[in-house]
């Protein structure tokens, strides 16, 4: 009989080695697919890949029937992968923040150097647009006692 139609589980054969399970996160797009990946084991087979559930990236809340299809030590995995993909989103915010001087810097710059007057005017536009985004998200997080009275119109 094969290690493959045996209906004995792998861990209590004497002398076969454990077949292991790992999970793989996929990200495709709205969602990350959660895979669970199956080794051969001692008989050299290749691993078996199926999924077992989907992370809504806008959430990355795991549904729960993503949840109980997993075993514990899968359910710490999940929630170990989402604790690290939320600390590294926050580095790339964080980065993002720090940089934006530097990155208004060179974009009037180049806005200065351009000499095609159609895409001065586009450019203008956009930076006009993010420039009221950027201050309209100043405003939502400020505290109260720190924005500059009289000046509101300035900020709509």
């Amino acid at each position: 009989m094969s290690d493959r139609s045996s209906s004995v589980p792998t861990a209590e054969r004497p002398g076969a080695a454990r077949a292991s399970t790992k999970l793989l996160f996929r990200d495709r797009g709205a969602v990350i697919q959660v895979i669970r990946v199956q080794s051969g084991g001692a008989s050299g087979a290749g691993g078996r890949q199926r999924l077992i559930g989907k992370i809504p990236r806008a959430t990355l809340q795991p549904p729960p029937d993503l949840l109980s299809a997993c075993s514990a030590s899968e359910r710490q995995e999940i929630g170990d992968w989402i604790e690290h993909t939320k600390w590294v989103h926050r580095l790339r915010q964080q980065a993002a923040a720090f940089a934006l001087p530097d990155a208004v810097g060179a974009a009037i710059e180049y806005l200065r150097m351009t000499g095609d007057e159609g895409e001065r005017q586009r450019l203008i536009k956009v930076m006009e647009v993010a420039s009221l985004d950027l201050r309209r998200g100043i405003k939502a997080v400020a505290e109260p006692s720190k924005r500059v009275q009289g000046k509101a119109h300035l900020l709509d």
